[in-house]
């Protein structure tokens, strides 16, 4: 008899398989197919819900695999360096969220952001399996090739982006004439292709066959363009360290050219380079004109280059208030509006509220403490430093394959930490940083073999079932994400609500979710209430009780999350309408709450708006003035705030300085139009409209 052919697939092939497929398919993964013709996104974030499944699913696969090829095959267990390290990281974020400020965020991550102490788990897990399986060379150079794959289709698809061809709906304003590409964002996209770059320049140099040396050069050109045209400065800064990086080991290591191919394509490189500098040199803007965006980098007292500093500033201050344990991962945004400062707010969008720090070190104090921001570089400083003493510092001249491939990933994740400095890390991007980690330290892992335990297939296959279940479990967030963009979209108000209650159901812990079903059960009664003095008493009785259980799910949901400014918001602006038009006494309503969240959040413009307005229906009108003109101090772009000053200015027979307000507000608001309105009135002798609602 011949000898028995080995099984198409073991434990060990499927969770390899699966650790690929997460190098592969998490930066494509995205749930808008229109493109298809499918007639909406399937969810409302539209990118990083799908890839936090893909990556959740993976790992519980990976895991299954490993347990089971342990157990069961008897593969040794392998240890590095950093295993002690990656579980204090592990151990001490925990600790964080406990005590964070939001707990629920903190563990699975803000909405459309996810990067709460269960994604931690996440990349510790991805690490630990790809050094389980990452022991050949053979498996370091799979992962290359799923980066360049991937990459590659990334990359076209940025590329056509920027040449004005795209098949994502309603794409946001500041993304227009940018890459951002199934990523989502420029930031994350050029984060992305940090890694790209030098991995695929790599798998160029050590192909053999012509055709398809050309094919990676041809990727990695792609690459270059789509980096180029995201026009992000923390990535070409990145890129730019990656690259000088695996170039000098290249030159050191006197690694072979072809220069058949090679020297055509740095040709072309060079060539392409000058063609988008010169194509962007038109633009405008100061965004995607190449020669404007490097020299704000400079610029330190405006546009982006100030925005970046006002955020450092407020997460460093954050960090001197709770220098321990900091705030709590992924929750920026519910404090940082408390130490932003007046300046900040006139130079940016006084309606955003940001939710991260644009700078991975600074972000890690305020929300994980000095502990935190120690822990996880000490972790990348021993990666860094052991890899490349024991895998990368060969002998002149004598590099192999796999060497070079670990110098294009050392590189790469080298170029990352410097991008992430002045960036945002996103779960998409900072698991292949961990992934990457891996393989690097994977050459100098030692391998120990497991003792057999008894009913060892009987655990495996409990394991199995319950990485099984909770893959099923997985796709529960996106279900619910899909009922919270049905919450938002459905033209019928019972059946928002209906979706609404099924989001918040799904997945309790996002405050973005309450906070929409609270807005659905206030939008339910609010149209409803200019009628309220036109009807009769019982009618009005049944009205009062609806507008009522509205402003009770407004408070469950500020209870729930008392550092969401928009809370505070909404519940203000249905505090002032139920005193406009139900009962005067609500307006006291708008009065505390807007008190308690501007002791919180200082430069809140919408809330301290809404507290003028309240302020003038209870007839404290000196109160009123003082805080619009703060605010319009802090904020002369809001219409709504210069608006109702100069009612006010009116009011006290000031018309001159009411006029002279609104001119010089003309140039300088964002809804023009409702200082014109104003002044049209003015001029016809008409008491100028309030813009309360």
């Amino acid at each position: 008899m011949g000898k028995a052919s080995a099984p198409a697939f073991t434990a060990e092939s499927i969770a390899w398989g699966a650790i690929l497929f997460a190098v592969f398919m998490t930066p494509l993964a995205m749930s808008d197919f229109g493109w298809l013709g499918i007639e909406r996104p399937l969810t409302a974030d539209i990118y990083t819900e799908a890839k936090l499944f893909v990556l959740r699913a993976s790992t519980f696969v990976a895991l299954a695999g490993w347990v089971w090829s342990v157990l069961v095959d008897g593969r040794p267990l392998r240890r590095t360096v950093l295993d002690p390290w990656v579980l204090a990281l592990i151990g001490w974020l925990a600790v964080t969220t406990v005590v964070s400020v939001h707990p629920l965020t903190s563990l699975f991550g803000h909405y459309t952001r996810g990067g709460g102490w269960l994604t931690y788990v996440l990349y510790a897990a991805l690490f630990f399996l790809t050094v389980q399986f990452a022991d050949k060379g053979s498996r370091m150079l799979q992962v290359a090739k799923a980066v360049f794959w991937s990459g590659a289709i990334v990359s076209a698809y940025g590329v056509l982006q920027y040449l004005g061809v795209d098949w994502v709906r309603d794409t946001p304003a500041f993304l227009v004439g940018r890459a951002y590409s199934t990523l989502g964002n420029p930031l994350t996209l050029g984060s992305y292709l940090v890694f790209v770059l030098p991995v695929s320049a790599a798998l160029a140099l050590i192909e053999r066959l012509p055709s398809w040396r050309a094919v990676y050069w041809a990727g990695t050109l792609m690459s270059l363009a789509a980096m180029l045209v995201t026009f992000t400065r923390s990535a070409w800064i990145g890129g730019v360290v990656a690259c000088v990086l695996f170039v000098a080991y290249v030159v050191i290591q006197r690694v072979g050219i072809d220069r058949r191919i090679d020297l055509p394509f740095a040709g072309v490189a060079v060539t392409m380079l000058a063609l988008v500098t010169w194509r962007s040199a038109a633009a405008s803007d100061g965004v995607t004109n190449v020669f404007a965006r490097l020299g704000e980098l400079f610029q330190f007292d405006s546009g982006s280059g100030f925005s970046r500093v006002g955020l450092w500033k407020a997460a460093y201050d954050a960090t001197l208030d709770r220098p321990l344990t900091g705030f709590g991962l992924d929750t920026f945004r519910l404090f940082s509006t408390g130490y932003l400062s007046p300046e900040y707010a006139r130079a940016g969008d006084y309606l955003a509220i940001p939710d991260r720090a644009h700078s991975y070190p600074f972000e890690l104090a305020s929300t994980t403490g000095l502990v935190g921001l120690v822990l996880v570089f000490a972790i990348l400083g021993i990666a860094a430093w052991v890899s490349a003493r024991k895998t990368l510092l060969l002998p002149r001249g004598s590099a192999r394959s796999t060497h070079i491939l670990l110098a294009a990933f050392w590189a790469a994740a080298a170029g990352y930490v410097v991008n992430l400095l002045a960036s945002i890390s996103m779960p998409q991007t900072t698991s292949l940083l961990w992934i990457t980690m891996a393989l690097l330290l994977s050459p100098s892992a030692s391998a120990r073999p497991v003792r057999s335990v008894a009913g060892a297939r009987v655990l495996a296959t409990v394991v199995a079932g319950l990485c099984a279940v909770a893959v099923l479990a997985s796709t529960v967030p996106l279900y619910a994400d899909a009922r919270y963009l049905a919450s938002r979209t459905l033209p019928e108000q019972r059946a928002r609500i209906e979706a609404a209650d099924d989001a918040v159901r799904l997945a309790p812990y996002h405050n973005t979710y309450r906070t929409t079903r609270a807005v659905a059960y206030a939008d339910q009664v609010i149209g409803s209430l200019p009628m309220a003095a036109a009807i009769d008493d019982s009618q009005r009785a049944q009205l009062r009780l609806e507008y009522e259980a509205a402003l009770e799910e407004l408070h469950a949901a500020r209870e729930f999350s008392p550092w969401e400014q928009n809370n505070y918001n909404v519940l203000a602006v249905m505090y002032n309408v139920g005193g406009r038009y139900l009962d005067a006494v609500y307006h006291d309503g708008a009065i505390r709450i807007a008190e308690e969240g501007l002791d919180r959040f200082l430069h809140a413009p919408n809330l301290r708006l809404q507290y003028a307005i309240a302020l003038e229906a209870v007839g404290r009108l000196d109160e009123a003035r003082d805080e619009l003109e703060r605010l319009v101090d802090i904020e002369p772009r809001m219409a709504e705030a210069v608006v109702q000053l100069a009612r006010l200015y009116v009011a006290d027979r000031e018309t001159g300085r009411a006029t002279e307000l609104l001119r010089a507000a003309e140039s300088t608001v964002i809804n023009r139009a409702l200082v014109i309105n104003a002044l049209e009135s003015l001029e016809r002798g008409e008491p100028i409209p309030s813009v309360a609602w």
